[in-house]
């Protein structure tokens, strides 16, 4: 009678145990399987850089022609803008964004022909471009768990009143940095549109063919964002 209920007692033990054991293991699986990917949202500011608007330009001197080199060099400029990602796997994720440009301005910068012909040419005018909108959606991979950095591109398209670029690519790299309050991140970027030009009214007292690009531009940007 007494073996049968310590041996009683033994199992109920060893079960009671196992069960929290149990639980641990279905945790950490669970967490495993989750993977580092997480959904987001968040706002940001960031500083993109100046570029050049490539173009060739034709002058009529006397009952000749000349063509040259006319590139618009265009100025760096705040932007600002939200983001946010989704979980397709437990390292892969869907990134969106939307950003807004202020409009820039730019001057010209003439070459390709002699000092001579360069004097009697009017190598000036007025570049115009933005306010413009960028969306972005890209696909993107985590490389890192306990900071997460996540290389990733997709297309992306511009609105705005004056952009001779409506379709680009782009390529990026976020980091995403804890901070002390629970489901805050720190988030910083940087990213390189591809901008493929054509022609429009994009440059002001430009008489020319806006070269295809593609071009670089380049921004980085920081912000906050929240992962629930």
């Amino acid at each position: 009678m007494r073996r049968s209920s310590v041996l009683t007692s033994l199992l109920a033990m060893a079960s009671v145990g196992a069960f929290p054991a149990g639980l641990g293991g279905q945790a950490a699986g669970a967490s495993a399987a989750d993977g580092p990917a997480r959904r987001s949202v968040g706002v940001f500011g960031g500083y993109a850089f100046g570029y050049t608007i490539p173009s060739r330009s034709i002058a009529f001197l006397g009952e000749g022609a000349v063509q040259f080199q006319r590139d618009w060099r265009l100025d760096a400029r705040g932007v600002f803008g939200v983001d946010g990602t989704l979980p397709i796997a437990p390292r892969f994720l869907v990134l969106a964004s939307w950003r807004f440009e202020p409009e820039t301005t730019g001057a010209p910068e003439c070459s390709g022909i002699d000092v001579e012909t360069l004097a009697l040419i009017a190598c000036d005018g007025l570049a115009i471009q933005g306010p413009n909108t960028i969306g972005y959606v890209g696909v993107g991979g985590i490389l890192g768990r306990r900071l997460p950095l996540t290389l990733h591109a997709g297309p992306t398209v511009t609105t705005g009143a004056t952009s001779a670029s409506r379709l680009g690519l782009m390529f990026g790299a976020t980091l995403d940095v804890p901070t002390p309050r629970a489901g805050f991140v720190l988030r910083l970027a940087a990213e390189d549109r591809l901008a493929f030009w054509r022609n429009d009214d994009s440059i002001v007292d430009a008489s020319g063919t806006l070269d295809g690009g593609p071009n670089h531009l380049l921004a980085l940007r920081a912000g906050v964002a929240f992962r629930p």
